[in-house]
């Protein structure tokens, strides 16, 4: 066995030079005799150590995957406001200027709302872009067809006689039939 290994096998030997260990100068950790010179060597060595950065690392492993030929661009994306966070400021906004109209103060600027959908010009509704390619053509076939529709109060209904001085006439839905005789 190796020579630093033979100290712990030795079970036999109770010599007071095999278990006896002595800390390191420089470091302090404790070693037995034999290993203490090879440990003083090799700490005392500097180690200089650059800080770890992942950022670079990931560059590297995602140039590996794509290729020699094309390079990771990392461009900072402009991100875009959530809904919930877009409402959020709405109602914060609606807030303090309802605050400062209650206090006799100014109202705070105008609150400037993205809004990425698109209007329908026939029936004013908003929708996301793909959709709104797909809506705004069969409104607009819709839309022309419209006009010549029924609209709800544009003409005379059920109720229209419901003023006039006489009394409605009855509807008649079946005449009786005289019955035939027996014989």
């Amino acid at each position: 066995p190796p020579q630093h290994l033979a100290i712990y096998l030795a079970a036999d030997d109770e010599t007071p030079s095999a278990t006896t260990t002595l800390p390191c100068d420089l470091c302090g950790r404790k070693f037995t005799e034999d290993r203490l010179d090879r440990h003083r060597a090799a700490c005392s060595r500097p180690k200089p150590r650059k800080p770890f950065n992942m950022a670079e690392q990931r560059l590297v492993e995602e140039a590996k995957e794509l290729g020699p030929s094309t390079a990771p661009a990392m461009k900072p994306k402009a991100r875009q406001v959530p809904k919930w966070k877009q409402e959020h400021e709405q109602l914060q906004h609606a807030l303090a200027s309802a605050k400062a109209a209650k206090q006799g103060g100014t109202a705070p600027p105008e609150l400037k709302v993205e809004d990425s959908r698109k209007e329908c010009p026939h029936c004013n509704r908003k929708f996301n872009a793909d959709v709104a390619d797909r809506h705004i053509p069969k409104c607009a076939e819709s839309s022309t067809m419209r006009a010549g529709r029924l609209m709800r109060g544009a003409g005379k209904g059920a109720g229209a006689n419901r003023h006039s001085s006489a009394p409605p006439e009855p509807e008649v839905r079946f005449k009786p039939q005289p019955r035939p005789k027996r014989r």
